[in-house]
């Protein structure tokens, strides 16, 4: 079986229009296994400040840190994602 077989392509218009409500879980869902799971979130201080995102606009529980902070977890830990 081929990938043209297998995938259908859709439109943006009809992408758009899915409603993923039943399979995807909210954002706060995410972030609240996350957190249940161990993980620790840390927003990038410099983005936050050109975005014009200030701390009390963060979900609860997320941490600030910049370059140093990254780096220094990465040393650390198993996993990370810079996006």
């Amino acid at each position: 079986m081929s990938n043209e077989e297998t995938f259908r392509h859709i439109s943006a218009e009809e992408f758009s229009r899915l409603d993923f409500s039943t399979v995807i879980s909210s954002l706060e869902e995410l972030v609240d296994s996350a957190k249940a799971h161990g993980v620790r979130i840390v927003a990038c201080q410099m983005s936050m400040d050109i975005m014009g995102i200030h701390q009390e606009e963060q979900i609860d529980g997320v941490e600030l840190g910049g370059v140093s902070t990254f780096l220094g977890s990465g040393e650390e830990s198993d996993m990370s994602l810079f996006i």
